[in-house]
């Protein structure tokens, strides 16, 4: 019987399948780091937002283990920075605490000695970066599961490579998908987004209420302070650095900003989790009498958008900062080319007709007229070819067919008609039941 250390799977259904088949006679279930359950969800608390409470652990790297798993630092840290009480922390600290994170993990698994590590989602909090990057260290197999942007779908994968091969030979879900021909896509995760700065003082005040009786992701006083000096920056240089009129008729390759710090860049991203850098790349190889135009994500907040952001973007060449108000269908529209590091705003323009370049790993990365970005790509050339939509069509349903039946990501229930958690858990038990095999 298989051991499985399981890291997530927080909803109703989700949790029930896991309880379910831990239950069984199938699998071993080792270890559960979940907010499903009250006596887990303070256990996952405690783990994510006072790391001072584990338990000092002795466990033995070998350097050239421990030097693999520190190399990834950098992207570990852009994680967990997300995480509220990090706010303020010098690069020191956040070394100190991954440190932790890495003896725990490690000396766990050494513990519970697992067959496999399932993750509920892509690592992206910089904890379950920790473990995954653990878990491959010691050679156990992981499996990570993500939700699609279509009704009732997930895919799975071995390992962060993976993700560039969504395409595999593995059937588990038959698919008919008619793409509309369009740029205009219903992402109801986006809806009612918008750029919202200013009120630095109210924000301050609302802090030092929630760090007195809100203890759930505890700020210090420092990180209070730290995120009124980003508010008030964010306030005072944003509307001076934004453009809100445009020239369309001009060539221009449209570049979306996407969320930071957040999955679709910190884990998905590389190094174009620095999403300048990817612009700075760009315009090197940008054609005479082009530009870039840069949207701000509508979702952004006045973290990593401090002086140095701007100083560094506004030296860039051919670049136009634009106000994140500006509809981004119609700046996908009128463009040669979008350029993203994972954002859906590729899907969108390649099932609307406009080739993409991407920097990071997208999930849509095979299907037609995707370019991986490399610095003599020929951007004339490729903003001249046509996308076949049929046949975008057609590769989109193959991709697909080797997602599985099911909801893993909670937000994503609403997409799906007649969506019931009780048929959920029996979709996920499917897929559960083969990782026992």
């Amino acid at each position: 019987m298989k051991r499985l250390y399981v890291y997530g799977w927080d909803s109703e259904s989700q949790g029930e399948a896991i309880t379910q088949f831990g239950s069984s006679k199938e699998i071993n279930l080792v270890r559960w780091i979940s907010e499903y359950g009250v006596e887990r969800k303070m256990e996952w608390r405690n783990l994510h937002y006072r790391p001072f409470t584990l338990n000092e652990s002795s466990a033995i790297i070998d350097d050239q283990t421990y030097a693999r798993i520190y190399k990834h630092f950098p992207i570990a840290i852009d994680m967990y920075s997300r995480v509220a009480y990090t706010r303020g922390f010098p690069p020191q600290e956040f070394t100190n605490i991954l440190n932790m994170y890495v003896r725990y993990f490690y000396a766990d698994l050494k513990l519970t000695k697992p067959d496999i590590v399932l993750f509920g989602n892509i690592p992206h909090f910089g904890i379950d970066y920790i473990l995954y990057l653990c878990a491959v260290e010691l050679k156990i197999e992981t499996r990570i599961v993500f939700q699609t942007l279509f009704p009732n779908r997930f895919f799975s994968v071995s390992s962060f490579e993976e993700l560039n091969k969504l395409d595999n030979s593995d059937h588990n879900s038959k698919n008919a998908i008619v793409v509309k021909k369009s740029f205009k896509k219903d992402l109801f995760y986006m809806k009612k987004a918008k750029q919202k700065y200013g009120f630095c003082y109210t924000k301050m005040l609302a802090d030092f209420v929630r760090k007195s009786f809100y203890r759930r992701q505890p700020l210090t006083f420092s990180g209070i302070i730290v995120k009124f000096s980003e508010c008030r920056i964010f306030t005072k240089l944003y509307p001076n650095a934004i453009k809100n009129d445009i020239d369309l008729s001009i060539n221009y390759i449209y570049f979306p900003l996407q969320l930071q710090p957040e999955l679709t860049t910190s884990a998905l991203g590389g190094i174009y989790v620095d999403q300048l850098l990817a612009l700075e790349q760009l315009s090197a190889i940008l054609p005479d009498n082009w530009k870039i135009y840069v949207k701000e994500n509508p979702k952004q907040t006045p973290k990593q958008r401090r002086e140095f952001f701007f100083k560094r973007l506004k030296a860039i060449p051919n670049i136009e900062y634009l106000s994140s108000r500006i509809n981004t269908h119609k700046l996908i529209e009128h463009s040669q080319l979008v350029a993203v590091v994972t954002g859906t705003a590729g899907w969108e323009a390649i099932s609307g007709g406009i080739p993409v370049i991407i920097f990071g790993q997208a999930w849509y990365s095979s299907l037609p007229g995707v370019y991986k970005y490399s610095d003599n790509i020929d951007i004339k050339k490729i903003s001249s070819r046509n996308i076949d939509h049929s046949n975008l069509e057609v590769k989109l349903n193959q991709l697909l067919d080797n997602a599985y039946e099911g909801v893993v990501d909670l937000e994503y229930n609403e997409i799906v008609k007649n969506y019931s958690d009780s048929k959920n858990v029996e979709y996920i038990l499917t897929y559960l039941r083969k990782l026992a095999i």
